[in-house]
């Protein structure tokens, strides 16, 4: 008698175990991440100035998602409508990023290199970034390294 009396509180049991599961998880999960926008800056077409372009991302506008979209060029809508254009090198990839009070240091690949020289293009590569870098609340100053090393980025 025992034995049919918790067999068949057992379906009970199951039911109350089922509703004290942890909804907050599920709509976590099921929930799709609210749209961000990310402030890019690139050269303008002349490289005298730089335009400042928006774009919507799925998720938190990190340094090393603005960095990385940076990295990837303007898109051709961009090129042919806001007259942007890519000063850092393609292939540039970023291999780190560090904050700390309010400094953020960014480390390159050596294809940062890779610009084809002369003052010019260096300030417009090194204003990209800080721009862009700094459009991210929290971020005040940039320091920029290419394969770990300082001051490689020269004319």
């Amino acid at each position: 008698m025992r034995i049919f009396a918790t067999l068949a509180s057992l379906p009970l049991l199951l039911l109350l175990l089922a509703a004290c599961g942890d909804d907050d998880d599920a709509e976590a999960t099921a929930t799709p991440a609210e749209p961000v926008q990310v402030v890019l800056f690139f050269a303008n077409a002349d490289a005298t100035g730089h335009v400042e372009v928006t774009r919507e991302i799925g998720g938190p506008a990190t340094i090393e998602e603005a960095i990385n979209l940076l990295l990837d060029g303007p898109t051709d809508s961009e090129r042919t409508d806001l007259g942007a254009t890519r000063s850092i090198p393609e292939g540039t990839r970023l291999l780190g990023a560090e904050f700390s009070g309010g400094v953020v240091t960014l480390d390159f690949s050596e294809e940062m290199l890779d610009y084809g020289g002369g003052s010019a293009r260096v300030l417009s590569i090194v204003e990209s970034i800080r721009l862009t870098a700094t459009a991210i609340g929290g971020i005040e100053d940039v320091v920029i390294l290419v394969e770990g090393q300082p001051d490689a980025l020269q004319p």
